[in-house]
């Protein structure tokens, strides 16, 4: 009878017990980080979200970066940007505490890969509860030397873009901030270079009023330097007959701004050629103007009037003198 109570005993403290373990090994927070790295790597955005809870924050990553996303919806868009960079992860080490689990990746992929480096390091920490992520936090380590160009591949194409950015949607102004005060702009329509801010702000003036619109590409980025390939449309491009023209440019950044802004024209492009051969035979083909002295019409023809006066006196005392 003993024997049958202690075997009830047991069998009643393996039912308690199996729930509880089955749970433990359902949210072992190692093996949900790399179910989700497995799903996110695969390209299947549905999948990878379905791990984060609806409160959840993701910091530290792309467009999660510098200010944190928060909830699902904010989430997401940050992981079609990853699923679309094609992004591939190695994990190099796991380590568990409690409903945490941080671990060391290596990553590569295509934006990776356009900073000139093979592959980068972070360090993920992910919070756990239930079987959903509420708080996943990315940091680089910046010790590595391919992580830290990188890093700065994308400071300096960020502040770039977000330059170009404001040029097309016309803004001057937050053109214009991107730039030092001392800075020093040289293109084809601010020659010789334009230096200082107020300089500068009459050329970006001016590109609104020919509503140019600009894209960059081909972006290198050697310390503080950044070199790159633009194109440029503009209503003067359009009167040529043309649809874009090329530059190849460099911008130099001191403390986070433009100090230096040079483009030249890719005279081996046939659109190029064409608007630069186009504007040299409207400046010899504009007529010619008397030259312009400040006064107005009424002054000029009074002025005419009175050397036309004066001629005839002269005329008649000579006639008189005879």
């Amino acid at each position: 009878m003993k024997a049958l109570l202690r075997a009830i005993a047991a069998l009643a403290l393996l039912a308690l017990l199996v729930p509880s373990l089955a749970a433990s090994a359902q949210t072992d927070p190692a093996a949900l980080i790399r179910q989700y790295f497995e799903a996110r790597d695969r390209g299947d955005v549905a999948a990878t979200m379905a791990f984060y809870a609806d409160d959840a924050v993701l910091e530290g990553a792309g467009l999660c970066s510098p200010n944190r996303c928060a909830g699902k919806a904010a989430i997401q868009r940050e992981i079609e940007r990853q699923v679309a960079a094609k992004v591939q992860t190695t994990i190099t080490d796991s380590q568990v505490s409690g409903n945490a689990v941080t671990v060391r990746l290596e990553l590569r992929g295509n934006a990776i890969r356009a900073a000139g480096v093979e592959r980068i390091v972070n360090s993920v920490t992910v919070e756990v509860r239930g079987d959903k992520f509420v708080a996943f936090r990315v940091r680089f380590d910046t010790n590595d030397p391919q992580t830290a160009t990188f890093l700065n591949f994308q400071r300096l194409t960020g502040l770039l873009r977000q330059h170009y950015e404001a040029r097309n949607r016309d803004d001057a102004a937050a053109a214009l901030e991107s730039f030092t005060d001392d800075a020093v702009f040289e293109v084809a329509t601010c020659r010789p270079a334009c230096v200082g801010k107020e300089a500068i702000r009459r050329e970006l003036e001016g590109g609104v009023a020919v509503h140019r619109r600009q894209t960059i590409s081909n972006l290198q980025v050697s310390g503080n330097t950044v070199t790159f390939r633009i194109e440029s449309r503009t209503d003067n491009i359009r009167a040529a007959g043309l649809e874009r023209i090329v530059a190849s440019a460099t911008a130099e950044f001191r403390d986070g701004k433009i100090a230096i802004l040079r483009s030249v024209q890719d005279m081996s492009d046939p659109q190029t050629a064409q608007f630069v051969a186009w504007q040299q035979a409207r400046r010899v083909q504009q007529p010619t103007q008397l030259p312009r002295t400040g006064g107005s019409p009424v002054a000029l023809f009074a002025a005419l009037g009175l050397g036309a006066l004066l001629s005839a006196l002269g005329l008649a005392l000579r006639g008189a003198r005879r």
